[in-house]
């Protein structure tokens, strides 16, 4: 009886398996044992992003050789999934794919090593190239400008304070003084705050730019209304013109992040 029932429990399992297929991402120049925990951390946190259909797709374990990440995929998504991944490097993918896409790419960028999707047989979906050595980004760029979001973390026993804010997706991780850091304190997971400072960045080759670092100055707390109750109080202005704005919205926006990097 008790092998009867490990058989019928053994073919449950494989009928189980049987539903999932699996796709890798095979990053060459690293082993199971070269990759370091918070690294793969990243490179995962950029792979559920990019692989999508969150309730579909589960990491399943690094294989062994170069570190293939090895994630399985519920078979009635495999295709919509695999698509995705072709989709996001054609910049025809969802906004939050290619996204994903571009912060693996700066991940295996820095890394400085190559990279390739496999579908279930094999057969590769996409490709990284290893990036070239020589081959300069735009910057760094060092300016005085401003960052938004919620105070995530502060802390830190130099005289330099380290100091998080999560805008959104984005996280940016910037310094202060011991000073500015007690004024901080209080806004810890509170509503958002804009900081003033001197960034540095550097924008990759698909135009993009990332902050690589960020010494606050100055701060100051941000209104957590909700946009319309802002447009329903910016309309009551006389002569403002916002109640005859086409797109409220989007111009708050504007001003709110103001003009890019160009």
């Amino acid at each position: 009886m008790l092998r009867i029932s490990l058989r019928r429990f053994v073919k449950r399992e494989e009928n189980a398996m049987s539903k999932y297929k699996k796709i890798k991402l095979k990053i060459e120049g690293f082993t199971p044992h070269t990759l370091s925990m918070a690294r793969l951390a990243e490179y995962i946190k950029a792979l559920a992003a990019l692989l999508g259909t969150e309730n579909d797709v589960h990491f399943e374990r690094v294989a062994k050789g170069s570190a293939a990440l090895v994630s399985l995929v519920n078979e009635p998504e495999y295709p919509t999934v695999r698509d995705r991944i072709a989709a996001a490097e054609a910049g025809t993918a969802p906004v939050e794919a290619i996204r994903a896409y571009r912060d693996l790419r700066a991940l295996l960028r820095q890394d400085r090593v190559p990279a390739k999707f496999l579908d279930d047989s094999g057969k590769k979906i996409i490709t990284f190239a290893k990036p070239d050595v020589e081959e300069p980004l735009f910057g760094p760029v060092t300016q005085e400008g401003t960052l938004e979001g919620v105070l995530i973390k502060i802390g830190g026993r130099d005289e330099t304070v380290p100091v998080h804010l999560q805008d959104e997706k984005r996280f940016y991780k910037c310094n202060t003084t011991r000073q500015i850091a007690r004024q901080l304190a209080p806004y810890l997971f509170a509503g958002p705050i804009r900081v003033f400072g001197k960034g540095r960045w550097i924008r990759d080759e698909c135009s993009e730019w990332h902050l690589e670092f960020f010494q606050i100055a100055t701060f100051e707390p941000l209104d957590d209304k909700p946009l319309p109750n802002l447009i329903e109080n910016l309309r009551d202005v006389p002569d403002s013109g916002w109640d005859k704005m086409h797109d409220p919205l989007g111009e708050l926006s504007r001003i709110r992040k103001g003009n890019k990097i160009q």
